[in-house]
């Protein structure tokens, strides 16, 4: 039944096989609905018939009574608004049907994402376990290397070097200058090959071992090691520019180590330089802290630069400025132990400033 407007009402009928014919039923409504608006005391409804095929569609007028007439036209009117709210229901739960069903595929999908994020993080733990394993092994392996360093080859160049002093010693006067020289080149070459042993060494123990943070005073750090190289060579005239309230966080052995070396260099490359002049400092950017050593020295060619914190490797002629090439790269091994990273910056017979960070040991 629909409500085409008020008072105004339209029914659709299909019959099955077998059932009284259209007429028939026609008659039967359109009686019946005569025999109720006289019994209301109303005029007689009005009853249409529209063949179909396979059925009739009835358009009925009802006329307006206030009467029980129009208590009945109100109940054919809550019957049709009581099925359009019907059909409005069936429409809410077939989009909600859809939209669990939706969900549904959602959260299946959600579960085969985290199973597969579970998978690669089982295959990331195991791979970090084997590479920690390797990596225990390698520095297991470089123990033994060390302790087979300090203890092997030390011993026989110890006594290489000695004995060669005392054949200078006591016998150099009867030797011709050239087996004098020759002696000569081979203490200084062992005792070169003593300083990279002990470089080495040096370099190994910096890999090793616990790393403990603490604050650490670095302007109190740096003017001891300005006092220091000063004291060994009084007649060098070097100016140092030392910032006030310089602090770190970090292991304070492997700190003053990266100092020491930084500003060794620093005061073996000025040689030559007047006025030599060493800056330490810092400069805050906006999400760290950076350290720097500066000197007006000899400088070198960036395009080495790539090289600077390789083990023996050096920029400049032992003759000229001697060393184990060792320095640097431990220096480069602390400062990525703390987190941190170390650049460089320089130009022939212009100085470097070497920059550091310190990462989390950072104040």
């Amino acid at each position: 039944m629909i409500e085409l407007a008020p008072g105004r009402l339209r029914f659709e009928t299909f019959m099955t096989p077998g059932y009284p014919a259209s007429r028939e039923n026609y008659l039967l409504l359109r009686g019946s609905l005569i025999g109720l608006s006289r019994a209301l005391g109303a005029s007689p409804a009005t009853v249409t018939q529209h063949a179909v095929e396979g059925g009739a569609i009835y358009d009925i007028e009802v006329p307006r009574h206030r009467g029980a007439l129009g208590v009945v036209r109100k109940r054919l009117s809550w019957l049709t608004a009581a099925r359009s709210a019907a059909e409005e229901l069936r429409r809410a739960h077939t989009e909600l049907h859809d939209r669990y069903a939706e969900l549904q595929r959602e959260v299946e999908a959600r579960i085969q994402v985290e199973a597969e994020l579970r998978r690669l993080n089982d295959e990331l733990e195991r791979r970090v376990a084997e590479r920690t394993a390797a990596l225990e092994a390698a520095n297991t392996e470089l123990s033994a290397f060390s302790y087979s360093v300090s203890h092997d080859l030390q011993a026989p160049l110890r006594a290489m070097n000695e004995l060669s002093l005392a054949l200078i010693e006591d016998h150099g006067a009867r030797l011709d200058g050239r087996a004098r020289g020759h002696l000569e080149r081979i203490r200084a070459a062992g005792i070169r090959m003593a300083e990279l042993i002990d470089g080495l060494l040096r370099l190994a123990r910096v890999t090793r071992g616990q790393l403990r943070r603490e604050p650490i005073d670095v302007t109190a750090a740096v003017r001891v090691i300005a006092a220091e190289l000063a004291s060994a060579e009084p007649e060098r005239q070097v100016a140092f520019v030392i910032a006030d309230a310089m602090t770190a966080r970090g292991d304070t052995r492997l700190v003053w180590l990266v100092l020491e070396n930084l500003i060794g260099n620093a005061w073996k490359f000025t040689r030559g330089s007047e006025p030599a002049t060493i800056e330490v400092g810092t400069h805050q950017d906006p999400d760290r802290l950076t350290y720097f050593v500066r000197d007006n020295g000899a400088g070198f060619d960036m395009r080495h630069a790539d090289h600077l914190f390789e083990p023996f490797h050096r920029l400049h002629s032992g003759a000229q400025f001697p060393g184990s090439g060792i320095g640097l790269a431990t220096v480069q091994r602390i400062i990525a132990r703390h987190g941190g990273r170390i650049w460089a910056d320089s130009a022939p017979r212009r100085g470097t400033t070497f920059s550091f960070t310190l990462g989390a040991g950072e104040p």
